[in-house]
């Protein structure tokens, strides 16, 4: 099953969207597990990045689930990293 799959059969209990993070037709969404592996992150500062606003995640739950799956918007997160980098050469 497809991510886009999860998406569309999961009821999205909750989004948090990134007030200046650029809207998309495609979106390349990714486990908390594969953001923390792929960019330089700790799991407390992902999740206060979520909180405020400053990228886009959601949660999936099925019916009758305890636990949801969180998702993270990889292109916010990468735009919100970008945004904050300082010096070097363009």
């Amino acid at each position: 099953m497809f991510r886009s799959d999860l998406m569309n059969e999961a009821n999205v209990h909750e989004v948090h969207e990134a007030s200046s993070a650029p809207s998309t037709t495609t979106t390349d969404w990714i486990r908390v597990k594969e953001a923390l592996a792929r960019f330089p992150l700790g799991r407390g500062k992902l999740y206060r990045l979520i909180g405020s606003g400053a990228i886009r995640s959601a949660s999936l739950c099925q019916p009758g689930q305890t636990r949801a799956t969180r998702l993270i918007c990889r292109s916010s997160l990468a735009a919100f990293i970008e945004s904050s980098a300082k010096g070097g050469v363009a």
